[in-house]
């Protein structure tokens, strides 16, 4: 493999990773919660996928 094709696929791979994150951020049941309620200890105990 050469610098051009692990560069390409380093870029990919942080693409993905990002894209992940912000999935998760984005329709997280956990997260949803604390948006909408701000109160940790009660998402913690009251959400799931």
């Amino acid at each position: 493999m050469d610098n051009k094709q692990l560069r390409n696929y380093l870029i990919f791979l942080a693409v993905a990773v990002v894209g992940i994150v912000f999935l998760y951020g984005a329709i997280s049941p956990y997260q949803n919660c604390v948006r909408a309620t701000q109160q940790v200890p009660y998402c913690v105990e009251n959400t799931s996928w």
